[in-house]
């Protein structure tokens, strides 16, 4: 029994270290299982953990892309927004810019409707010779021109409204106005200057002022009256010779009441051009800032061929287009030129009667020698004969005491 226990001890020894052995070897083997195990563990969790790096990145990158897109978006309507509150400024503006403009011309028309621009200014009076032209610096301007026949007077004004635009132009037409209403009552150039400047004086808060010169020609007698305020001297030009009207400047329009302007007056001007200017003319400017100046001005109207009125304006303006040479205009310039002819004789009648009605028939003897003599149409010779008839008899009637003998002098020229 202790043999075979023994031999059985050995051999369970034997199986027993061959069992530990394999127990060893199968040990190892799950060791090296869960080590594998692990590894692949270890290697899914840090694939995991790429996988939800790539994942967060890729989540953070959509945001961005998102985040970027609706700020894009977003910035993109705003801009949209405002160019579409710009188009709609800018509509409006070339629009509200269009009316203004459409109402500057309107105004413009307006303003040069206010002057007499049509010549020649008098056709049925050969020996009138007057031109004049008007161009302002802006749309509208402040210079004005003006005039008109008052029986056998020639009454007209050049005048300059202090500044340029809008507010000149406002000024210039109240001046245009007053000056027609006081003119046509018969006034002399003293009193209408005076009116004029004791109406545009009151409430004259921005110290808008107008230099003026205004003129009456008798042109039976050919003698000027006139009236400067604060105005440039007009050019006077006769024999090719031009030279400075001397005369009291007096001051301008609208700055103080109850002035005092001084009048003054020319014997005859007959046979001589009177070219009344603004000083725009004269201070018009070229790219170098040099003025045209007066010596220049008198230099041309020197030079230039003298024919009629409007050839003198048109010679002084292409002078100042050459002088300026394409620059802004810095002023309006307005010139005003006229001249009256000396008067030519061509039939001279005279007679003297006795204040008695049968030298009636005399007279008409008288008128109808005048009608031959010119040939005067019938029904004119007709009209004649009526008013010298009627001129005639209340001379006869009402010119001398009853009964008394008295001499009726009759003349005619033509």
């Amino acid at each position: 029994r202790q043999v075979n226990d023994s031999a059985n001890t050995a051999e369970v020894m034997k199986q027993t270290s061959e069992f530990g052995v394999q127990l060893d070897v199968i040990r190892a083997e799950n060791e090296a299982k869960d080590l594998r195990l692990a590894n692949q563990e270890m290697t899914l969790a840090h694939e995991a953990r790429l996988h939800r790096i790539e994942m967060l990145m890729f989540g953070v990158v959509a945001l961005l892309v998102i985040a970027f897109l609706s700020i894009y978006l977003y910035r993109r309507r705003q801009q949209m927004l405002q160019l579409k509150d710009a188009y709609d400024r800018l509509e409006e503006t070339t629009s509200a810019k269009e009316r203004y403009e459409s109402e500057l011309r309107i105004a413009r028309d307006i303003q040069m409707g206010m002057v007499p621009n049509r010549f020649p200014a008098f056709p049925e009076r050969p020996d009138i010779d007057l031109y004049a032209t008007m161009e302002t610096a802006k749309a509208v301007g402040g210079d004005f021109y003006d005039y008109f026949l008052r029986e056998n007077r020639l009454c007209f004004c050049v005048g300059d409204v202090s500044g340029k635009g809008v507010p000149a132009s406002m000024t210039m037409a109240v001046a245009v106005s007053l000056f027609r209403t006081i003119a046509k009552s018969g006034a002399t150039p003293a009193q209408i200057v005076t009116r004029l400047n004791e109406t545009l004086s009151e409430d004259n808060e921005n110290g808008n002022f107008i230099t003026l010169f205004v003129g009456e020609i008798d042109l039976s007698s050919g003698r000027l009256d006139f009236c400067n305020a604060g105005h440039n001297p007009p050019v006077v030009i006769e024999d090719r010779r031009a030279t400075f009207m001397e005369l009291e400047s007096n001051a301008p329009v609208g700055l103080w009441p109850e002035m005092t302007f001084v009048e003054e007056y020319v014997p005859d001007v007959r046979g001589k051009q009177l070219l009344i200017y603004t000083d725009g003319v004269t201070e018009a400017e070229n790219a170098r800032q040099e003025q045209f100046s007066e010596e220049r001005l008198l230099s041309v109207l020197t030079e230039i061929n003298h024919g009629d009125a409007c050839s003198t304006l048109q010679g002084v303006q292409q002078a100042i287009r050459r002088h300026v040479d394409g620059a802004e205009p810095s002023d309006d310039m307005t010139m005003l030129c006229d001249s009256i002819s000396n008067p030519t004789i061509t039939m001279r009648k005279e007679m003297t009667i006795k204040n008695r009605v049968a030298e009636l028939e005399r007279v008409r003897d008288f008128v109808d020698d005048i009608g031959h003599s010119l040939n005067l149409a019938e029904e004119l010779l007709m009209n004649l004969q009526l008013v010298m008839e009627e001129m005639v008899s209340n001379v006869i009637f009402y010119a001398h005491p009853e009964g008394s003998d008295a001499d009726i002098s009759l003349s005619a020229e033509s």
